[in-house]
This record gives structure tokens, sequence and C-alpha cells, in this order.
């Protein structure tokens, strides 16, 4: 697959992703994303236990504990820490995955298809209080205080 098409599928799977989560009730949405930060890592401690030396897999298993400090951090004191720690996961993707020392733990595809979707999440995360706060300032809040909604 070449790097056009990689881009493409990891902004096509983003914009999927958020507009499923957005359509869904059953769960919060920031707990979706919290928990898919987790599972984002564990997806390379997963595939890593098929490929790479102990060493390599202790690494793949210290990701999935900075992503879940930025995952309770998101849940203890705002959103942003998981948004924070989805833009970070492209850093993994690329100096680990793309060009660093553990390009065959997945293949090029996936680390570049990864990289520009975990960008979407943590933009989408980060730019939410704007959004909120578009709302205040177009007068949104106010005209639903005032119908009583």
């Amino acid at each position: 697959m070449n790097t056009i098409m990689e881009i493409g599928l990891g902004f096509a799977l983003g914009v999927s992703f958020l507009y499923l989560v957005r359509r869904q009730t059953w769960v919060p949405e920031i707990k979706v994303f919290q928990w898919g930060l987790v599972a984002a890592a564990g997806i390379y401690f997963t595939l890593s236990l098929f490929k790479a030396p102990i060493s390599w897999i202790t690494i793949e298993g210290i990701g999935i504990i900075i992503y879940g400090v930025f995952a309770w951090l998101g849940a203890r004191y705002t959103p942003a820490w998981i948004g924070i720690g989805w833009l970070l996961h492209p850093i993994w993707d690329g100096f680990l995955h793309l060009y660093g020392p553990a390009p065959d733990v997945v293949p090029h595809w996936y680390a570049m298809t990864c990289l520009v979707f975990d960008g979407i999440i943590g933009l989408y995360i980060l730019l939410g209080p704007l959004r909120e706060m578009d709302k205040t300032i177009k007068g949104y809040d106010v005209i639903q205080e005032k119908s009583g909604k």
C-alpha cells in the first residue's frame, strides 16, 4: 500500500470512528476516547508478542502504562490530557514503528494509518472545548436557559 493510501485510510477510519462515537449513546464520548487510547497502545503490545524480543515487548508494555496515565489524568482532571495522549501517540507510531528501532513489529501501512487516525482523534478532543465555547459565544446556552431546556 502506498503512503497516500495509508494516509487516506487513516483519515477515513478516524472520521468514521468519530461519527460512530458521536452517534452511540450508551457510553459517554470521552470514556470511549479514554479507553481507546489505552487500546491503541495495547494493540502494539499484542502485536509485539508475535514478532519482537522480550526487550521490545517490555517497551510496548511501558507504552500501555504511559498512555494509561494520560487516560487516567483525563478522567481525573480534564479530557485535554486524553487529547494530548492521542496527539503524542503518533510520535510512538512514527519514531518507533515507521522510522525507528521497531519497524517490523507492525506493518508500515498500519503504523502510518494509526499515525493519521491518532492525530484526528487527538485534535477532535482538544478542539472540543472550543466547540463548546463557540456555542456559548453565539448565545446557544442563553437560548437554552430561556426555553427551559
